[in-house]
């Protein structure tokens, strides 16, 4: 397991999410459906990356975007811009302080997460949100270490009672 709290987490939603993230990114969004995501780039005017991260849909008016924790203010910066510069209706919530992140990776993490509470987690790219160890987390199946991976996504002040529970669960798995 790994602490990824400092992962960028923006929620955004309103009547004109759609046309805004379509327009933001350079890839489709209207197709994700609720409880999938993709991942994206987020490119300046010129196609240069700025930062990559998720496109998670949970509802057709609501979205959670994520990004690196070194490049989570600039895009948070960026988006803002463009959403005053268009007009759009979209309301945009920053949760990175308010949300940790634990990152459960390896051959074993399924197991580990059914353990835990979670008996059928999420297929990859999926998202759903479920209690892990009694904690509310937003469940994310994603993975940047080539393994089987979930991110927890949950409020900062349940998280030491979500890693040491996890630890717990896990000690004879190798953890």
């Amino acid at each position: 397991i790994g602490d990824v709290s400092t992962l960028g987490k923006l929620i955004v939603s309103g009547p004109d999410v759609v046309e805004f993230l379509e327009r933001l990114y350079p890839c489709h969004v209207a197709d994700i459906k609720p409880g999938r995501s993709r991942y994206a780039l987020l490119l300046n005017e010129r196609g240069h990356v700025m930062d990559d991260g998720m496109i998670l849909r949970e509802s057709e008016t609501r979205f959670v975007l994520s990004f690196t924790s070194g490049g989570a203010a600039n895009a948070e910066m960026w988006i803002r811009d463009w959403l005053d510069t268009w007009g759009l209706r979209v309301h945009v919530l920053d949760r990175t302080m308010s949300l940790a992140a634990v990152n459960v990776t390896g051959p074993l993490a399924g197991e580990l997460l059914r353990r835990a509470g979670l008996a059928e987690p999420p297929r990859f790219l999926g998202h759903a949100h479920a209690d892990v160890t009694g904690v509310p987390c937003h469940v994310m199946r994603l993975s940047f270490t080539g393994e089987a991976a979930w991110e927890l996504h949950h409020p900062v002040d349940r998280s030491v009672e979500l890693w040491r529970a996890l630890l717990e669960q896990g000690r004879d798995l190798g953890i």
